[in-house]
């Protein structure tokens, strides 16, 4: 039975996991986790995988990829543990109904259009939320002026169906839905 995050369900994970990462974090992250499961529940996918879930999934029947074990999200569904910058990846073309990668390829420099590709080619769809033109003190940080030109270039200048840009935390977020 295809289930999704509660809020019940996300503080428990955090607790089992007991890290600084979610443990500082997880009432921020909840307010941009929340309306994404939302939209995914509305789109109802049969297949599904979230790159990038630091051990915590929103769908409890994705399979999910990232660069150590212990980050990827559901142990009862597929995983792939490889640096997902190096591409092309062994994944079948279209195998997924929708990828999720919130708040990801900001840190996938600098091959964020490769990955993009792969995106493309193995999902029918996709949900990606990225920082929106945050300052940062330091210039080199990968959240820093996340800017619309940025994007186009990560997505190989690919129009998203949808664009949602929204604040949560005094942080503004883009929120970008594509059909493939």
């Amino acid at each position: 039975m295809k289930k999704y995050l509660t809020f019940e369900s996300f503080f428990d994970k955090v607790v089992k996991r007991d890290e600084d990462y979610w443990n500082s974090s997880y009432k921020k992250r909840w307010v941009y986790m929340e309306p994404i499961i939302q939209k995914i529940k509305q789109l109802n996918p049969t297949t599904a995988i979230e790159i990038g879930t630091a051990g915590i999934s929103l769908m409890n029947f994705s399979d999910s990829m990232d660069i150590k074990e212990k980050y990827v999200g559901n142990k009862h569904t597929e995983s792939y543990v490889f640096d997902i910058r190096e591409t092309p990846w062994n994944i079948p073309n279209k195998k997924y109904d929708i990828l999720v990668a919130l708040q990801v390829l900001e840190h996938l420099s600098p091959n964020q259009s490769e990955v993009f590709k792969e995106i493309k080619r193995i999902s029918k769809q996709a949900i990606i939320t990225l920082p929106y033109l945050w300052v940062c003190k330091n210039p080199k940080d990968r959240h820093h002026n996340v800017d619309d030109q940025k994007i186009a270039e990560w997505t190989n200048h690919e129009e998203p169906h949808t664009k949602e840009i929204w604040t949560a935390n005094n942080k503004k977020r883009i929120e970008l839905y594509y059909k493939f």
